[in-house]
């Protein structure tokens, strides 16, 4: 159960990001990395998907998504990601 929430809580973070920054997360720096965040699959039947996560789950049931982090930057750097507790409404 933990797990599911820790899954969920990822989820719900990232898609939170990436709605704040229109699907792209960046990290902006002259001559540093530079980082953009996007879920890993998407649904061509619903195109918001390449964007942010949207997923329909029966209570109990575990979701397992991926996104790709990507540094466009000059250098190389290190990203961290955690899951946090979040809702969306």
């Amino acid at each position: 159960m933990l797990r599911y929430v820790r899954c969920c809580c990822a989820l719900a973070l990232a898609l939170l990001l990436c709605a704040l920054f229109g699907g792209r997360v960046t990290a902006a720096s002259a001559d540093g990395p530079t980082f953009s965040l996007r879920p890993a699959h998407s649904d061509s039947a619903r195109p918001a998907t390449k964007g942010y996560f949207i997923s329909d789950a029966a209570p109990g049931r575990v979701i397992e998504d991926a996104v790709v982090v990507r540094n466009s930057g000059t250098v190389a750097g290190t990203v961290r990601l955690f899951a946090v507790d979040a809702m969306t409404g």
